[in-house]
């Protein structure tokens, strides 16, 4: 398994089919993705991305888990999903963040981060994006 950041292309080649994959309406904008993005592989096969936004405090938010839904390799997707989780939060730490926030609805993800330690903070929250670009 190896972790990268994302490059050209990995947007337009791999993350839309993913929010496709599972029923976004629209992937957010290129434009909106951080530098601070990665992509986990299992050999030459992506297997989960996700985001790491900095603010002007002590806290990151770490979001857009995502997973490639054709990865199906037990219990490969969730060592790499963890992994990623691991690897993206020690980051934030090494960066000087005391907090890294995140928001899902997905049994599977709030597992995988309750395994890296996170806590839940709150239950049946909704989430809201604003965006100029919807369709």
């Amino acid at each position: 398994m190896t972790i990268r950041a994302i490059q050209d292309g990995d947007y337009e080649n791999i993350l839309t089919k993913w929010w496709s994959d599972w029923g976004f309406p629209a992937p957010p904008p290129k434009e909106s993705i951080p530098e601070t993005s990665y992509i986990a592989f299992d050999g030459d096969t992506p297997v989960c991305f996700c985001s790491l936004y900095f603010t002007n405090s002590s806290m990151a938010w770490l979001t857009w888990l995502l997973s490639n839904k054709e990865y199906r390799k037990k219990p490969h997707r969730r060592y790499i999903m963890n992994a990623m989780i691991d690897s993206v939060s020690h980051f934030a730490k090494q960066q000087g963040c005391s907090l890294v926030y995140t928001v899902s609805n997905n049994r599977f993800a709030v597992e995988a981060f309750e395994i890296a330690g996170f806590k839940k903070a709150s239950s049946n929250a909704t989430e809201l994006i604003k965006t100029w670009e919807q369709k």
